[in-house]
């Protein structure tokens, strides 16, 4: 922050173009009738003022693409999505993103989005690591150790929206590979070798239907008292990761 308490942006970040949100909606509505999208659930979402969507991450990703297309065209509300800082460093694509919707994945950011532009935000807090799960492990989600998207609605006394889409999973086989896990913890990067679920290049022709649950508000806590802090972290992180993985549950059930 600078001396007067607002926020900085640093140059990673771009304000959103309806010209670009335009085309890139084109993409989600197809992929959206392809999938017989559906939300189950929307009318949890606030018409208005800021909310904090958590994901789950399938390997394809467009999904969660899919779901900001369908908020906006449901809700009239375009939600920013967290998108890996790697995107942002390659020059027009880093541009293009942003300008398309998706901003830095950085704490800083997010509290600028939420607190002082009051808009909705989606997070996969699983990242890259729950998008490479093998299919040994579809459906599960990997939330262990990233509290990062707590914190951040804690400190910004934002709500918790959870929405999961299980089916996701299926759209690509992900083998168990040392290879993509070798890459993955050294570099960071993605080498997962996958089997097409589909026909050709197109991906399977499932419906994708996300459920959500919440808005849980975060709990109220002296952020300056550290420990205090941590501890109310670490409650709130566990009873979320739970009613993720009961939502996770109910929608391949349903």
């Amino acid at each position: 922050m600078d001396k007067d308490g607002i926020i900085k942006i640093d140059q990673q970040y771009h304000e959103r173009d309806d010209k670009y949100i335009k085309g890139i909606n084109k993409v989600y509505k197809y992929l959206a009738k392809y999938h017989d999208h559906k939300i189950v659930g929307i009318e949890k979402v606030p018409d208005h003022g800021p909310c904090l969507f958590a994901l789950n991450h399938s390997l394809a990703t467009y999904d969660i693409g899919i779901f900001q297309y369908k908020i906006y065209k449901e809700k009239g509300i375009f939600p920013r999505g967290f998108a890996d800082n790697a995107f942002f460093k390659i020059p027009i694509i880093g541009k293009i993103a942003g300008k398309s919707g998706a901003v830095p994945g950085k704490h800083h950011v997010g509290e600028f989005l939420l607190k002082e532009k009051k808009d909705m935000v989606m997070v996969a807090p699983g990242g890259m690591r729950e998008s490479l799960r093998p299919v040994t492990e579809k459906y599960q989600i990997k939330w262990d150790n990233r509290k990062g998207f707590v914190r951040l609605a804690i400190k910004a006394n934002t709500p918790i929206i959870l929405a999961a889409c299980p089916k996701a999973d299926d759209l690509y086989q992900v083998s168990e590979s040392k290879i993509t896990k070798l890459i993955y913890n050294k570099l960071k990067l993605p080498f997962p070798i996958v089997k097409n679920a589909g026909k050709g290049i197109m991906p399977k022709k499932i419906q994708l239907i996300h459920y959500l649950s919440g808005p849980y508000s975060p709990p109220a806590v002296d952020i300056n008292d550290k420990e205090v802090f941590n501890a109310v972290v670490d409650d709130w992180h566990h009873f979320l990761v739970a009613e993720m993985n009961k939502l996770m549950k109910h929608g391949l059930e349903a």
